[in-house]
């Protein structure tokens, strides 16, 4: 194997794909194979996989595996245009500028997995790295409800609906896409925010989801295409809460406000109190009060507001988890819709339903 492959990209996606198996596929071999002036590199176990392709200038084609960690770190600290990856002594040889090293290698003769998929569509990449990065904040991360650990593609009347809960908050960001086929694909939280870091290296245009219907009654996989990368995973095994029963529709106050205006607030605030400690809120006419704080320090702010219904003398919500759900609506006038002290909240733009975040108060005295 000998190919020649530019550095700055390929020392990124060695990263993330490092990250990725150590993450995901627990395994830190990474397979190196030159083609057809390509070079792919991918991680594979028995149910998870990857593989994304660069260009490249391909003298001798070959498959090899390393290290992904140490070549990693090697490619990280170089600082040439391009690399040159090639085999000397049965190890791989890079060279870059005029530094050159050695790795140990091994020759790899197994085939990339390829799966058959029965269900599949479409979405611009940059929209779905957009929908992951909202609603990633409520995924789950307890184990013992290993349903909330997952991100969910619910698909239905030509729209996608992705969906995290955690127990405490719901968030829901949605997005046309173009197919009328029903279907609910819960994938492992951690494993989308990994392909999204990747998505935003690679910037393909397009995103093709399928979905495995395995007749065996083995594990349903979800398969991630663009024409650079390829993800296999597999569909989370328990069934995931009927989360449209989540969203509050009887509210008793309305309030409109700046969205800006509120994280600035919020931010404020926090510095006063530790990570998980709530935020005070009283709605009323004209103004929203938030305080935080005891007897020892504490902090308060006023902000105008767009009121309607009933006042709302005393609500705690925990202040990172509303950071959370105010910051993909930044830049925005937003809606919160309440139904009393200890029912959730729903905020979410005016007049728009694409980004819908659910928030339940902290019981506090």
């Amino acid at each position: 194997m000998k190919l020649s492959v530019e550095r700055t990209q390929l020392a990124k996606l060695t990263q993330a794909l490092q990250r990725y198996g150590k993450q995901i596929i627990k395994s830190e071999v990474l397979v190196l194979e030159a083609i057809d002036n390509c070079l792919i590199l991918s991680v594979y176990s028995y149910e998870d996989a990857i593989k994304v392709k660069i260009r490249a200038t391909v003298q001798d084609e070959g498959k090899i595996i390393i290290n992904a960690k140490e070549f990693a770190d090697v490619l990280r600290e170089m600082d040439g245009i391009n690399v040159i990856l090639e085999i000397a002594n049965q190890n791989l040889q890079i060279t870059c500028g005029n530094f050159k090293m050695q790795l140990a290698s091994v020759e790899y003769d197994l085939v990339f997995p390829e799966i058959d998929y029965k269900h599949k569509f479409d979405i611009h990449a940059e929209d779905f790295i957009e929908m992951v990065t909202e609603v990633y904040p409520a995924v789950g991360t307890n184990e013992i409800r290993p349903a909330l650990m997952s991100i969910c593609f619910d698909v239905k009347n030509y729209e996608l609906n992705m969906v995290a809960i955690d127990g405490h908050r719901m968030a829901v960001s949605k997005t046309p896409i173009d197919t009328d086929e029903e279907l609910i694909v819960p994938v492992l939280g951690k494993t989308l925010d990994q392909i999204k870091r990747i998505l935003k290296i690679l910037k393909p245009e397009y995103l093709t989801v399928c979905v495995d219907e395995n007749e065996k009654k083995e594990k349903t996989r979800v398969i991630l295409k663009t024409d650079n990368l390829t993800v296999i995973t597999p569909v989370s095994d328990t069934e995931y809460p009927k989360w449209e029963t989540v969203i509050p529709e009887d509210f008793v106050t309305t309030v409109v406000i700046d969205c800006d205006r509120l994280i600035k607030a919020v931010k404020r605030l926090s510095v006063l109190i530790e990570k998980g400690k709530p935020i005070r809120c009283c709605f009323r006419e004209c103004s929203l009060d938030l305080a935080v704080g005891d007897t020892t320090i504490a902090g308060e702010e006023h902000l105008e507001i767009n009121f309607e219904g009933e006042k709302i003398k005393n609500i705690y919500f925990r202040a990172d988890f509303l950071l959370d759900g105010l910051k993909p609506l930044k830049g925005e006038e937003i809606e919160f819709k309440l139904s009393g002290e200890t029912t959730a909240a729903l905020i979410k733009l005016v007049d728009n339903d694409e980004y819908q975040y659910v928030l339940m108060p902290m019981w506090f005295n």
